[in-house]
């Protein structure tokens, strides 16, 4: 199966907020037909979208660690050591596996 755009790169954003309401049901059926056509189930495609979010988490760990503060008061250390390394570990063992 050849590689396809997730939804989200096939229905750019909407720009406004009537415009986010008015999509949202067009986005939820976009996002189920993507499903239903089978591109999730190939392991090509679940592995480059585990390293894309293993690269998310590592690019935005400051600001990851700032909502965890402003929301449960954990330090950074804290946050990492809880939340962020634990997560980083997953992908790390399903991309192996």
């Amino acid at each position: 199966m050849k590689d396809a755009p997730a939804p989200a790169d096939r229905y750019p954003g909407p720009r406004t907020k009537r415009q986010r309401t008015m999509t949202t049901s067009i986005r939820l059926d976009a996002m189920r037909a993507f499903y239903a056509e089978g591109h999730t189930r190939e392991p090509a495609f679940r592995k480059e979208y585990l390293r894309r979010l293993q690269e998310a988490v590592k690019a935005h760990e400051q600001e990851i660690a700032e909502a965890l503060y402003a929301d449960l008061h954990k330090s950074a250390e804290e946050s990492y050591i809880s939340e962020t390394a634990i997560v980083l570990a997953e992908i790390r063992d399903q991309l192996r596996h």
